[in-house]
């Protein structure tokens, strides 16, 4: 649906992936554990997602997607058990602000919902962003955007079988500040109209008259 403020999509998706890649680890009777690469049967995900767009016709604009998603992982060839289900929503956007004339603020947020391993699970993430833009004259601007500005991006994953549990934590530090102008020169070459052939009768000629 489209309209004059935005538009709205309703989106269904099948993905269907064989032979996909997956971590296994298999722990001996001493204790030793082994890592290794293996193909798993396959991965179906199927899900539904709606996308909102409103367009910045004064102050407000931006983008919001909310989505539902149902995987199932099949790695039930590499071991008994390995077969694993996981229901989740998604959602991600982007919202800009214009300020004043000359500045304009961007916030974008992103949530991704967890995954199926073969041996196990990983939780969702979460990443963001805060920018602005801010004009300086007609043909400069500075730019300033700030990532992950709530220290939001972290995450876990669990994985195990009947010989072994394990339990992994990660705290990306991944807030960073990038600054920078931008500058244009010159102007747009102009079209010069092609000149008329001297020969060529104008289209708008007044017609000779009849003898």
């Amino acid at each position: 649906w489209s309209g004059s403020r935005g538009t709205v999509r309703l989106s269904p998706y099948l993905r269907r992936t064989v032979d996909s890649w997956d971590v296994v680890t298999t722990v001996s009777a001493s204790g030793v554990a082994t890592s290794t690469w293996r193909n798993a049967s396959s991965v179906s995900t199927t899900g539904l997602s709606l996308t909102g767009s409103l367009r910045q016709t004064g102050r407000f604009g931006g983008t919001m997607s909310v989505g539902l998603q149902q995987e199932h992982h099949d790695a039930s060839n590499l071991a008994n058990g390995f077969t694993r289900d996981v229901t989740g929503w998604s959602a991600n956007g982007n919202a800009s602000f214009k300020a004043t004339a000359a500045l304009d603020l961007q916030l974008y947020l992103r949530y991704a919902p967890p995954r199926t391993l073969a041996q196990g699970r990983a939780s969702s993430y979460v990443g963001s962003s805060i920018g602005a833009r801010y004009k300086l004259r007609e043909t400069a601007w500075a730019n300033v955007n700030v990532n992950d500005p709530f220290l939001l991006s972290k995450y876990w994953s669990e994985t195990g079988d009947a010989t072994y549990r394990q339990r992994t934590d990660t705290n990306n530090r991944m807030r960073s500040v990038n600054a920078s102008l931008t500058w244009t020169w010159g102007k747009i070459p102009e079209q010069k109209q092609r000149k008329q052939n001297a020969d060529q009768p104008s289209g708008d000629a007044a017609p000779s008259p009849a003898r």
